[in-house]
């Protein structure tokens, strides 16, 4: 005997056939949309004109993770969805990148749409990385030394890792992008120089396999893990500050 809407929502995802698990997604896409609505419109009245950007951002937002279900055929098909590894990037950049979508309209209604951009960009550029390397590095041989089950390349972890060094070398590369459009400083030449030289440190960053074989500790093992995040993280710190310092000089 088939559900009725409210048995269906009431109803945890895993006791539901296909048809019923999409009716049940579209239901809290729209419970979604309703209370983004809801809540834009009482942000607008401290912020008058955020009721669209919010709105739309939060939409989008939502919409990506909520059509994962309507693909999830398609996905299998085409990737290795059986793959833990490979199944958490794929899911993880269509989250990131409504995220990012969401920070770019934001950033937009803003009138700073080249930082919400980046911003946004930051966020999906460690995925679009552990992707094109998830056969070399991010995958399940990562958590296997020697028989013994190890910490390996954890995605989440590395996620979090390459969005906080991007935020300190790909973000000041598109605030300084944002400054020559609104300043006219510095050269638009040297943020795109900037950008450029900055997708290479993350690269970097995002190539443990490669860095286990410089670092004298294994990056692998949690705690390795642990000082080569100390180690990337202090490197952008150091590289943004003395990067702020330079162009500060030449340009400001």
């Amino acid at each position: 005997m088939s559900k009725n809407f409210l048995e269906i929502m009431r109803s945890p995802s895993t006791s539901l056939n296909s048809k019923e698990l999409k009716i049940q997604t579209i239901m809290i896409f729209i419970l979604c949309l309703i209370g983004s609505a809801i809540t834009a419109f009482l942000i607008s009245f401290r912020y008058p004109g955020a009721f669209l950007p919010f709105f739309l951002g939060v939409s989008l937002a939502a919409f990506f993770p909520f059509s994962l279900i309507f693909t999830w055929d398609f996905l299998k098909k085409h990737f290795n969805m059986d793959s833990r590894f490979e199944a958490e990037i794929i899911l993880w950049s269509i989250i990131s990148l409504g995220l990012s979508i969401e920070l770019s309209i934001l950033g937009y209604f803003s009138n700073n749409f080249i930082q919400g951009l980046g911003f946004g960009f930051v966020l999906f550029y460690p995925f679009m990385v552990m992707f094109f390397r998830k056969d070399k590095c991010f995958n399940e041989k990562s958590e296997i030394i020697s028989n013994e089950k190890v910490f390996g390349y954890s995605i989440r972890h590395y996620w979090v890792l390459g969005s906080i060094c991007g935020l300190c070398t790909i973000g000041y590369g598109f605030f300084c992008l944002s400054s020559f459009f609104f300043n006219g400083v510095p050269p638009i030449v040297i943020s795109f120089l900037l950008i450029f030289f900055s997708l290479i440190v993350v690269y970097l960053v995002l190539c443990p396999d490669l860095m286990n074989k410089i670092l004298p500790f294994e990056i692998r093992r949690k705690n390795g893990f642990y000082k080569y995040s100390a180690l990337c993280i202090g490197f952008s710190f150091i590289l943004l500050i003395i990067l702020t310092i330079l162009i500060g000089m030449f340009f400001w």
